[in-house]
């Protein structure tokens, strides 16, 4: 497989220090220690930022909230997010992902705590709701981590691993927060007072896993972000490189202020880069089509089954703590549908590269909007609801498949996985601005977001990341000729190794000593 996935033992790395395979339930440092990081603070900050939305119901029932202000407030909490993850991508680029996540954790940590202060004020809980979705900028450092520890060969694999255990963490608050509500409530207390110390629990767990990624976990395969291996460097010239740095530092000389063309060029600089690059804008509105359904479905999937479906007295078939828990389920599908596409994109990647990966990633959102449609169709709950289970994979899928390729399409990666998330972010506000358009009728809000998901898939024929299209050209040929050309020196000496090996033990065997290695 070309994702060289398993589950135990130390990656072997490249030239550069990164990973060329994934250890899943492996922890040696510092590649797979650090893409346990990565996945974890992601989660942390998910959790955090939706345990709100975990206790949805009671929230509404307590202060109370229309349908709509809810809407509105589920807005908020994702408007702020497009920012964050905007502006952490240059941040990553400057100083590092350990830095970016550890910040945003701790500070993010303080507005979860303040849910105490809120006591039945909406406009409060549209501020806090705002601050709170700080947290969703997570994602960026989360991507920046595995985009650093891993080669491009694995790459897809490690940010769709990390990017769904990291959002599987929107599944998890979802069953846990009205578990950890009552346990509050079990000892006599009431709905509005626990709810003033339950967010306490996300708050303090946020705080201190930002604390302990600032401690615990490095920047790159190097260690320390300042002395990284810049691109084209293996780790040999980078600590070279580092230690003239040094050395002319201690000196006092002038020229010993480092020069990175890529980390630590202006804000302008990069942004240009980004922006002017077209692929930026398509993979930002795929992950729109993507990110956007999975979260805005989320949002209003238990509002839609309510609506749409009565039992033989007219009555719904669930109640919203049933629905609560479907909801996290499909969440928690993040474990392994994300990382999926970005493992078939990988695979792909070995035998058609950049096309290989661009045709997955098409492949993906055309099913996710063909399941949306069937979804809408169904006659009953349980029926729709085995329906959205598919279309959430391909939905998911297509989250992996998107960020495997955005890797490739600028060196400043910080920079562009910050304005790709912040696409999916967006998408959730606009969605958001669907069903509210629509009220009652949800069904027509999800077929009319379903054509965002094939526009998203057209797109898929305009992406050029360099110089491939999805259908393989000349350009894919010779992608994939060079890769088989830089693979061949390893496996000629790889079977050398095991020849010698063999002829070794073949010579004891025998009864024949071997001959002394000649000394020069």
């Amino acid at each position: 497989m070309a994702a060289k996935l398993g589950l135990c033992g130390k990656p072997p790395v490249d030239d550069a220090g990164k990973a060329l395979s994934i250890r899943l339930f492996n922890f040696s440092s510092p590649n797979m220690k650090n893409f346990h990081w990565a996945w974890y603070g992601f989660h942390i900050g998910f959790f955090a930022w939706y345990s709100i939305a975990g206790l949805s119901s009671y929230i509404k029932k307590e202060f109370p909230l229309s349908d709509a202000e809810y809407a509105e407030s589920v807005m908020l909490s994702v408007a702020s997010t497009i920012v964050m993850r905007f502006a952490f991508g240059p941040i990553c680029d400057k100083f590092g992902p350990r830095l970016s996540m550890s910040m945003i954790l701790i500070f993010g940590s303080i507005p979860v705590a303040l849910f105490y202060f809120v006591r039945g004020c909406v406009s409060c809980l549209y501020a806090l709701r705002f601050a709170i979705g700080f947290l969703g900028a997570t994602f960026v450092p989360c991507q920046f981590y595995t985009s650093q520890f891993f080669a491009p060969s694995v790459v897809g694999a490690a940010n769709a691993f990390s990017g769904g255990w990291g959002n599987a963490g929107a599944g998890v608050t979802i069953i846990v927060m009205p578990y950890l509500l009552h346990a509050f409530t079990s000892g006599g207390m009431a709905d509005s007072e626990a709810l003033n110390y339950v967010f306490l629990i996300p708050a303090a767990a946020t705080f201190l896993s930002g604390i302990a990624i600032y401690f615990l976990s490095d920047d790159c395969p190097q260690g320390a972000w300042k002395n990284r291996a810049l691109p084209g460097e293996t780790s040999e010239q980078a600590a070279e490189r580092c230690r003239l740095r040094d050395e002319a530092a201690q000196e006092g000389a002038e020229e010993a202020k480092e020069k990175v063309p890529f980390s630590q060029s202006p804000l302008a600089k990069s942004l240009y880069d980004v922006v002017k690059n077209a692929n930026t804008a398509c993979l930002a509105f795929q992950y729109m089509a993507s990110f956007g359904v999975e979260m805005i479905l989320n949002q209003f999937m238990v509002l839609y089954f309510l609506a749409s479906f009565k039992d033989a007295d007219g009555n719904p078939p669930i109640d919203p703590k049933i629905g609560g828990v479907l909801v996290g389920i499909l969440a928690l599908l993040n474990l392994f549908s994300r990382a999926t596409g970005g493992i078939i994109s990988d695979y792909l990647n070995k035998y058609l590269s950049m096309s290989g990966r661009i045709m997955v990633h098409f492949c993906a959102l055309i099913l996710e909007g063909a399941f949306m449609l069937v979804f809408v169709a169904m006659p009953d709950i349980w029926s729709a609801y085995a329906v959205a289970i598919v279309f959430s994979f391909f939905a998911q899928a297509a989250n992996g498949t998107c960020y495997s390729i955005v890797p490739s399409v600028s060196p400043y990666k910080g920079m562009i996985s910050g304005l790709v998330g912040a696409g999916g972010n967006l998408g959730v506000i606009v969605f958001a601005v669907i069903f509210k358009a629509f009220g009652d009728n949800m069904r027509m809000a999800f077929q009319v977001i379903s054509l965002f998901c094939f526009a998203a898939a057209a797109l898929c024929l305009v992406l050029r990341v360099n110089g491939q299209w999805i259908v393989p050209n000349a350009a894919t040929r010779e992608a994939v000729a060079a890769e088989k050309a830089k693979q061949a020196p390893a496996k000629k000496t790889s079977v050398a190794l095991e020849s010698q090996q063999t002829m070794g033990q073949s010579a004891v065997v025998a009864g024949i000593e071997p001959e002394p290695a000649p000394v020069n």
